[in-house]
């Protein structure tokens, strides 16, 4: 989303990478797969660009309604493109050609037998 974001808007996003949450399972999940939990679909996940004046205000609206949200970052000009900085080190955002567990399921061997379910038949009736 931040990638798409970025492009429609012409501008370059700065991202803080501890700020933005990724669940302790989901992180241990993706250490023994081999996975990089930036490359899957953030379903669920709602991304808001707003001035920085606006942002502790929204935080705490939605914090009063029960909803988790914080600032993972900010909007940059368009030259410097999209990036992600951890302990004071800045890298490119990475890019996924498709998500990173789909990629994962796709590399698992089949098990042998018919391709379809056992329990369906197929219509003879048209």
């Amino acid at each position: 989303a931040l990638r798409e974001i970025a492009e429609a808007a012409g501008v370059g996003i700065l991202v803080e990478e501890e700020m933005v949450p990724v669940l302790p399972q989901c992180r241990d999940i993706c250490r023994g797969l081999g996975l990089d939990p930036w490359g899957l679909v953030s379903s669920g996940s709602l991304v808001i660009t707003l001035p920085p004046s606006q942002v502790s205000g929204l935080v705490g609206a939605l914090a009063e309604a029960g909803i988790e949200a914080r600032g993972i970052g900010r909007v940059v000009e368009r030259e410097r493109g999209l990036k992600v900085s951890t302990g004071g080190r800045t890298r490119e955002l990475p890019r996924f050609q498709r998500d990173e567990l789909a990629r994962f399921l796709e590399s698992v061997p089949k098990p042998p037998g018919p391709s379809r379910s056992p329990g369906l038949k197929k219509n003879k009736g048209g």
